[in-house]
């Protein structure tokens, strides 16, 4: 379920990504004419200065964006607006202020004869209140048939940056359209980026996953109220300063956790305590920017936080390349899978990048550019994306760390268990040897010791050497078919010769046999496994048989289950003191019936009966009928 689900978000990641990537690439302004032809500032330090004022001041030109950092100022914008032949002259114009988090703007338009005043918008109006109202600041003004100059006010507790153009209503409709379609693709991304990693964080319970998920949780806030979409939700219930607040806390917030998801990350490369303790600091420093904000000191808040970001995004960088080894290839325990220094060096290089191109600008010692505008939320985007890939990939391979350790603990436990089977086979093996040699030892040291009739006491003890034999022979048969020591040599073999062979050789009284051995076909196989197997039926029938009743053999040309021509021998006795075996059990390694424990044996016949027949491609099986205990051997020919 979890693969599947990954899966399907690995999809849609995938054509999100390829989307979004594909929205950045294509030009977004190549049908909106700006129409400001001169931008210039002027830098009020006291923030006292009327538009009187101000319209008086010699004005500083600059192109593009203008970045200024932390400042307690007040920044006057002149604007020279041209006029548009198309635009009729009651149409308006769009005034288009970017990013959402500026304070305060306000909008001074001498030459518009309509207005009564200045015009306010920025965080602190109320976004049902603003003029122009979309994600961006922005205000309508006069179409006008001659360029004029207008002027913006501009204050703000975050760093100052400002991109202000001058659109038609259709112009800027469009690029709004686009910009929220970017935006919204990119917010899918981020929380689809959550949601996979989140699922492979339910599988495998992993604490680098774990911290992911709720770094990109911040992430995902701070994403939504960058892009303005909390002035959006909350403007009815919310007033702006709260709303201001509310966001403050969230970018806060987003970078310590960022931090903190680092060190998590870190933990697991056996870094220098030290050099985590400083890591750790990083995030910890997220508290003392909101002990700022909480004082009033906002800029100061939101300033020492920017500081923050560069100097531990630059540290990480020198950590990682300073004091970073390979790991080695062995995994330690409880850390299944780490990257190599390469790889995580190139994760580290290019975090440091990205948030020092956001960084400098920000702080205002570089000129800003359109990725400026966006710095902390695509670089958000962009390490979210190049972490999740990090990420999974660390997934499969805790995946097959863990596969490795489970199939190494499961063959581990097969091992102890086949050890703990075959110390009790010995034990068993040596208790039944014990057993079964006892009552031939005694037998021939009773014959040793008896001088009254010496030859009947040779004769048994000659046959108690014949069983003692037996007894070695069985047990060596049965260890060389478990090793796989027997080779099959296969031949032609005359059953009913071979049948007769063992009869002669075992000098078994004929009343004690009942022969129908008819001319039958030679059979394939191997003539040392078939001796085995017809010497164990015919001893088992004979051991275990009522003395008094004969021992039945049969051969005759029978086919098997599924058709083959082949030769079934055929043995059955009535039983005697051993009773009926149990069917289940009979064919089982050391079975012996209760009624068979008072004779000697091993209960290793009816087991190498069974397992060289398998192996010789015929089968035995028991098949007993009212009277009488039965065993079938069918035999390919």
């Amino acid at each position: 379920m979890y693969s599947l689900i990954s899966k399907i978000l690995r999809a849609g990641a995938t054509l999100l990504s390829a989307f979004c990537l594909l929205s950045l690439v294509l030009p977004t302004h190549v049908a909106a004419k700006d129409l400001v032809s001169a931008r210039s500032y002027w830098e009020d330090a006291q923030g006292q200065s009327s538009f009187d004022d101000a319209q008086t001041q010699s004005y500083t030109s600059y192109d593009g964006i203008l970045a200024k950092g932390y400042s307690d100022s007040v920044f006057w914008l002149r604007l020279r607006v041209e006029p548009v032949a198309a635009v009729q002259a009651s149409e308006k114009l769009v005034l288009r202020v970017r990013p959402s988090f500026l304070d305060q703007v306000v909008l001074f338009d001498p030459a518009d004869t309509t207005r009564t005043g200045p015009v306010n918008a920025g965080d602190m109006t109320a976004w049902a209140e603003s003029e122009y109202q979309s994600l961006n600041h922005g205000f309508l003004i006069a179409s006008l048939p001659q360029a004029r100059d207008v002027y913006l006010r501009v204050s703000s507790t975050s760093t100052l940056m400002i991109h202000v153009e001058v659109l038609t209503q259709l112009d800027a409709s469009r690029l709004d359209h686009t910009q929220e379609l970017i935006y919204s693709v990119s917010t899918g991304l981020i929380v689809m980026f959550l949601a996979w990693v989140f699922v492979s964080w339910l599988n495998d319970r992993d604490h680098v996953n774990r911290a992911f998920v709720i770094k990109q949780l911040a992430s995902i806030l701070y994403t939504v109220g960058y892009f303005g979409y909390f002035r959006v939700f909350f403007g009815e219930s919310v007033s702006p300063t709260g709303i201001n607040l509310l966001f403050n806390i969230v970018v806060i917030a987003a970078t310590g956790l960022a931090f903190w998801y680092e060190t998590h990350f870190l933990r697991d490369y056996e870094l220098p305590a030290w050099l985590m303790r400083v890591v750790r600091s990083f995030y910890v420093s997220a508290f003392v920017a909101m002990a700022l904000l909480f004082s009033g000191y906002t800029r100061l808040a939101l300033q020492f936080n920017m500081v923050v970001i560069g100097v531990g995004s630059a540290f990480l960088l020198i950590a990682v390349l300073v004091f970073l080894r390979n790991p080695p290839n062995k995994q330690t325990a409880g850390v299944p899978f780490r990257f190599n220094r390469s790889t995580v060096t190139v994760y580290y290089l290019s975090l440091t990048f990205a948030l020092w191109v956001a960084v400098w600008p920000s702080l205002g010692f570089d000129v800003a550019t359109e990725y400026s505008l966006h710095n902390l939320v695509l670089n958000g985007f962009f390490s979210g994306l190049l972490m999740t890939i990090l990420l999974q990939v660390r997934v499969r391979r805790f995946e097959l760390s863990r596969r490795e350790v489970s199939n190494a603990l499961y063959l581990s436990q097969q091992q102890v268990a086949f050890e703990r089977q075959r110390r009790d086979e010995q034990t068993h093996f040596l208790h039944m040897l014990m057993h079964e040699l006892k009552t031939p030892l005694a037998v021939i040291d009773m014959a040793l010791h008896t001088h009254t009739d010496p030859e009947k006491s040779a004769a048994y003890a000659s046959r108690a050497v014949v069983d003692m034999k037996a007894i070695l022979e069985r047990c060596i048969d049965a260890d060389q078919i478990e090793e796989g020591a027997l080779e099959a040599k296969v031949e032609r073999v005359d059953v009913v010769r071979l049948v007769n062979e063992l009869i002669f050789s075992q000098n078994i009284q004929a009343e004690r046999l009942s022969l129908q051995m008819p001319e039958v076909p030679e059979v394939l196989t191997d003539r040392q496994y078939l001796r085995i197997i017809l010497g164990n039926l015919l001893d088992n029938a004979l051991r275990y048989s009522d003395g008094r009743t004969p021992v039945d053999i049969q051969v005759v040309q029978s086919d098997g289950p599924d058709g083959a021509p082949g030769v079934a021998v055929t043995f059955s006795n009535r039983p005697g003191l051993a009773a009926w075996p149990e069917p289940s059990k009979v064919f089982q390694k050391y079975y012996r019936s209760t009624g068979a424990q008072s004779q000697s044996g091993t209960g290793l016949g009816l087991f190498l009966v069974s397992s060289l027949a398998n192996r010789i491609g015929a089968y035995c099986r028991y098949a007993p009928d009212e009277k009488r205990v039965r065993f079938v051997l069918w035999l390919p020919i």
